[in-house]
């Protein structure tokens, strides 16, 4: 709720700082960084814009951010150093079973260390794939990764070479996470493939 009632105050900042074309290259991230961390922490929290950060949120690739990809780049690395410093966030995380989400589980795909995943019908969707996380087994370490992995895929929904992930709720005994079905199994398998067919893999193969 904190992050939407700054919003406002961050927008207008990004573009004092990116005028005239209101597109901020990395040295105006940084610049950003500074200003609104004055304005919203008293400091300059500029050291903490990174060319990891940048490149991370470029979806593009054009060596630019708009606000949007900026004022998300800002709340990540300032949500992850407050974390980091032993801060936490409360999430919200919505309540219903699997057959209330109009889910019908499959089979099991594959199961390992983080839960299983899951071949599953959803009503709007099609088939999908569900990660379950067994309450059980998970800490609030592993709860804050599985929703900073959510959060990341969810701002790379629109990309088509990226997972898209749905939507995430829970039980009484689990954490879901609905995502999209890749059929073609996972990097291992794909290895072993294109292995057998005899096809190199390249950046390209991945772009297609």
């Amino acid at each position: 709720e904190k992050w939407k009632q700054s919003r406002h105050d961050l927008e207008s900042i990004f573009t004092e700082t990116c005028k005239p074309d209101q597109a901020a290259s990395f040295e105006h991230m940084r610049q950003f960084f500074g200003t609104a961390g004055r304005k919203l922490f008293a400091v300059d929290i500029s050291r903490l814009m990174s060319q990891d950060a940048f490149e991370c949120f470029d979806f593009n690739g054009d060596g630019r951010l708009e606000f949007k990809e900026a004022y998300r780049c800002f709340k990540r690395v300032c949500t992850n150093f407050l974390q980091e410093h032993g801060a936490t966030a409360r999430v919200s995380i919505p309540t219903k079973t699997l057959e209330q989400a109009g889910i019908t589980i499959i089979r099991v795909l594959a199961s390992g260390g983080q839960g299983l995943a899951k071949l599953a019908r959803h009503p709007q969707i099609g088939d999908c794939c569900v990660k379950e996380y067994s309450k059980a087994d998970i800490n609030a370490g592993s709860l804050d990764d599985m929703i900073s992995e959510v959060e990341h895929l969810k701002m790379l929904h629109k990309s088509p070479l990226v997972m898209h992930c749905y939507e995430v709720f829970q039980d009484e005994q689990s954490f879901f996470c609905v995502n999209e079905l890749l059929a073609g199994g996972d990097l291992g398998a794909f290895r072993g493939n294109c292995d057998r067919a005899g096809v190199s893999i390249t950046e390209e193969l991945f772009r297609r």
